[in-house]
């Protein structure tokens, strides 16, 4: 048993992608005191798109990771998959206590709601209350892709207390760098094989977009590591300029579609999980004339690698 599990109670924050696992270590879910970290590779056929295809091939390398920390029983936060994430804004009625909120919109769904997944899992927070009625966000994902994740965290014997989005970790980052009065925020999150982007409206995401990098620049090798979001393949210019130009069209659909005008971006967030964003920061704000914030002040605070700052912030979320 290693010396953090002898004089400790663990707490893990997980984030599993389709090609690697990456995991915090804090005592009893204390958010400041970051006491391990580590990375680990995460074999081709494993998990697709964040649908997990192999359970037996998942629960080995965390089973090994469990036995080889003495980590059994410990307590884990977890990221489910951007991809398949909806968020929708739904009013229900005035008289509904919060912990009502969820029952009533899963019983009211396929005659009121018809939430765009079917046998959805949702979470709710409720944005806006008035005489008879309360605006509410939910949160929608596949109960069975869910189901998948805590059947094998179960196996390998830890207890999943958390499923969180990513945005919503890197924005409590943000946050805690920028404070919590920013109105019009775009989350950029640069993975190895997508970008997400998140829109949110005095805190509040209102929508989310995941978008596929291609297999060429997904497989390339990363000769500058400040730069993550170029490869050497021979199509990578391409692919940066087709991203950012779905940033500009996620922009306006914000501002003349979401607001009418009436609201547009007003700050950039930036995450990459494969290292350095200095030059996607100087190349975001020259090209949108807007402030960009990156995250690698708060990794470094608690000396870890920039790319652990979305678990980061999922280590900041209350149970």
């Amino acid at each position: 048993m290693s010396l953090i599990a002898l004089f400790t109670k663990a707490h893990l924050s997980i984030t599993i992608r389709d090609s690697y696992l990456r995991i915090l270590v804090t005592p009893n879910h204390e958010k400041e005191q970051v006491i391990f970290h580590q990375e680990i590779p995460i074999d081709e056929g494993i998990i697709e798109e964040g649908i997990i295809i192999d359970k037996d091939k998942l629960r080995m390398i965390l089973m090994n990771m469990v036995q080889e920390n003495g980590w059994k029983g410990a307590t884990v936060s977890f990221f489910v998959h951007d991809s398949h994430v909806n968020i929708r804004k739904v009013q229900v009625p005035a008289e509904l206590d919060e912990n009502e909120i969820e029952s009533y919109i899963l019983l009211n769904n396929d005659s009121v709601y018809r939430l765009p997944i079917s046998n959805p899992v949702i979470d709710c927070k409720v944005i806006q209350e008035a005489d008879e009625t309360k605006e509410v966000l939910v949160f929608v994902y596949p109960k069975d892709i869910l189901d998948d994740y805590l059947t094998v965290f179960h196996d390998c014997k830890l207890k999943p207390i958390v499923a969180d989005l990513s945005p919503l970790a890197i924005h409590r980052l943000v946050e805690k760098t920028e404070g919590s009065n920013i109105g019009d925020l775009l989350l950029i999150s640069l993975y190895t094989d997508s970008m997400t982007l998140t829109a949110l409206t005095d805190g509040f995401p209102l929508f989310t977009r995941s978008i596929a990098t291609p297999t060429s620049v997904e497989s390339s090798t990363i000769q500058d590591p400040t730069n993550p979001w170029l490869g050497n393949s021979s199509n990578a210019q391409q692919v940066l300029e087709n991203q950012i130009a779905s940033i500009e069209r996620f922009m306006n659909f914000y501002q003349y579609t979401v607001h009418q005008g009436n609201r547009s971006i007003t700050k950039l967030a930036i995450y990459s999980d494969r290292g350095g964003t200095v030059p996607l920061v100087q190349m975001l704000e020259s090209t949108f004339s807007l402030p960009v914030v990156s995250l690698h002040a708060v990794t470094e605070e608690v000396d870890l690698p920039p790319q652990f700052a979305d678990v980061l912030g999922l280590v900041g979320r209350d149970v």
